[in-house]
This record gives structure tokens, sequence and C-alpha cells, in this order.
């Protein structure tokens, strides 16, 4: 009987024990919650001691991710006869990319100066318009997901949701926001130097075939080699000429 006592002692002071664990546990989670400096919302500690919505009213990511090169808005080029979008604007080269394709949206995003590495650094003041008026700044803006938004196909609109990871540097702390931005972009009309090139009088493109008749199979090939005698004197003209064959 003193057995079983000892024993029945020993469990009440073992459940007692993990009954002040657990209390313990849960104060101590209760403890490192505080109210949101802004709303009173009971969050946990972050770098700015504000919650998400809080956050995300300060912190507004689309004026920056909206903003297109020189402050003008995003604008993609499409070729108005063949429809196809313009890939580079240095070698003005166009492709044919299908509407909401993932090879068109890669070149949307490559299109959103925020998004290029370095940008954060070039315009630090227009990066502060963006915000509230504080001294606020980006240090850096990441792409996490990104995914089409259907627009009406004769709009000449594309819109796009991303979901952006960015540093905002608060003096002299580090916030991390994480925002689902709407970005959208206008389609504009450029003709492409192909269809320039069938639309303007005084170009040509053409393939040239000479040929030359032999009385027999042993004869020289005097054909071939006037014509590279007269390659040879009109450097230019031998420029544009892609393939010889024989």
């Amino acid at each position: 009987n003193h057995t079983v006592d000892n024993n029945k002692m020993a469990d009440s002071y073992i459940h007692q024990d993990e009954a002040e664990i657990i209390g313990s546990a849960t104060s101590s989670m209760r403890a490192i919650q505080i109210p949101c400096c802004l709303c009173g919302t009971m969050i946990h500690p972050n770098a700015a001691n504000q919650c998400g919505s809080c956050l995300a009213q300060q912190f507004d990511l689309k004026t920056i991710l909206q903003r297109g090169p020189g402050g003008s808005d995003l604008i993609i080029h499409q070729c108005r006869q063949c429809r196809r979008y313009e890939r580079s604007e240095n070698v003005k080269q166009f492709a044919d990319y299908q509407l909401e394709s993932p090879e068109l949206l890669a070149l949307c995003l490559k299109r959103i100066p925020a998004l290029q590495p370095g940008s954060h650094k070039q315009s630090g003041a227009s990066q502060i318009d963006g915000m509230m008026q504080n001294r606020n700044a980006v240090e850096s803006i990441h792409l996490a997901d990104a995914m089409w938004v259907w627009t009406e196909p004769n709009s000449m609109r594309l819109k796009i949701r991303l979901t952006v990871r960015a540093n905002v540097i608060e003096s002299p702390r580090t916030v991390t926001v994480q925002q689902r931005v709407l970005v959208e972009f206008r389609v504009a009309f450029k003709q492409c130097p192909d269809c320039n090139r069938e639309y303007t009088n005084r170009t040509w493109q053409a393939i040239v075939q000479v040929r030359q008749k032999r009385a027999t199979s042993d004869a020289p090939r005097k054909g071939l080699i006037m014509l590279e005698m007269a390659l040879a004197k009109n450097a230019h003209i031998r420029r544009h000429i892609i393939r010889m064959q024989t």
C-alpha cells in the first residue's frame, strides 16, 4: 500500500511540473507579443514594430514598380502589321510571342527598371517620392512570383500581378516588406525593320542565281572566276551577299 501511495504522489508531482512548464511557456509566448505602434493589433516584434496592414499602407511599392525608364509609364512596343513584340530597343529585334505566354511575361519583367539589378542605387530621390513624405528608401526589390491578369485583347493593355519583397531602410533599421502589386503595361505600335523595308520604296531583297553554260564538263569555270573578281573590286556589294554555292 505504501508503494502504491508513493507512485501516486510521484505522478501528481510530475503532472504538476508539466502544468507549470506549460503555463510558463504560454506566458512566455504571450510576453513576446507587442501591440502595433499604429493600430494596436497584437503582433510579434519586428524591426518596424508594425503589423502587416500598416506596413503595406506606409510602404507603397506600386509607385516604384509602375515607373518606367525616365519616370514614364511602362511601355512595350508591338508591330502593327506582323504583331511581333520588340525584344531589344538597341538592336531593334522583334519576336513573335503569344498573348499571356511565359516568354512574353519574361519580356515584360525585363522592362521594369525597379526589378533590374542595381536600379535602386541610380535614383534614390525618386524612390522616396513613391513612399510617404519621410526618410525611408528602398534598398533592394526581389521578385517572388508573377502571374498574368486577364485583359481585353483590344484594350492595348497588359497587366501582371507581382509578389515582391523589398528591404526598406527605416533608420536605423532595415524592414523587409512583402506586397502583391498590380503592374500595367501600355502596348504601343512601332514598325519593325522588316515591315518598314516592305512598305518603303527603293528597297530590295532578292536572291541572284548566276549560271554558266559549258560545252564539256572539263571546260574551266570562267563564270565563277569573273564573279569573284567583280566582287573583289566592289567590297560594298560583297557585304550584302549571304552565301555562295557552286
